[in-house]
């Protein structure tokens, strides 16, 4: 490719707001970036390219090592134009792990088919990773209350309905326990319908 035309390649590359990469798999040698490394995740240039070398082993998070050796396997034996797609965690250089979804796809190869340069498109998925587990701590948090609502609170309404069962108002000659009992009544069964309500809540 002539220079000028992959000047011009790597400038559309880098209004992409998705961070490109370029690397040559056979040397381990980082050819373009539009940004991950400076924008993301606050490695310098120099830092990037040596962390290529490497193929970026010390930056994966250790349990997706596998995943990137599965998804060289799987380019390996890919159709030309064919996108491999992998989630993967990477260690920023404050210590803290991105989420990008990546698509990885081979744009040079070998007389003998070998891979040789490839294209990766990393999507940082990290806000959605996050709204994911809040949501599930949020349910957890539901569970226990429907437990609490189920079991804590559930039992003594029910207990004192039970009671309350067992009582003649017919026995009851004052007519201020006669009030009283039926007050009673009304409340627990009150209070019985809305813990009902809050177990059969959707979502709930």
């Amino acid at each position: 490719m002539e220079q000028g035309s992959q000047n011009y390649i790597c400038s559309i590359y880098r209004s992409i707001p998705t961070p490109v990469l370029a690397l040559d798999v056979s040397k381990k040698e980082l050819l373009f970036s539009s940004g991950l490394a400076e924008k993301i995740l606050g490695y310098s240039s120099e830092e990037f390219d040596h962390m290529a070398h490497e193929d970026f082993a010390a930056i994966i998070h250790p349990d997706d090592l596998s995943t990137k050796d599965e998804t060289r396997l799987l380019l390996e034996k890919s159709q030309d134009g064919e996108v491999i797609k992998s989630t993967k965690r990477v260690k920023a250089a404050n210590g803290k792990y991105f989420h990008f979804q990546m698509y990885d796809s081979v744009y040079e190869r070998d007389e003998e088919g070998a891979i040789k340069k490839i294209t990766i498109v990393a999507l940082d998925i990290t806000p959605e990773v996050e709204a994911k587990k809040n949501l599930e701590k949020a349910i957890k948090i539901i569970e226990k209350i429907k437990y609490k609502n189920s079991h804590d609170l559930r039992g003594p309404v029910a207990s004192i309905i039970g009671i309350l069962s067992l009582i003649d108002p017919t026995t009851l000659q004052n007519p201020e326990e006669k009030l009283l009992f039926e007050q009673l009544g009304k409340s627990a069964k009150k209070l019985d319908d809305i813990i009902h309500q809050i177990n059969e809540e959707p979502g709930v």
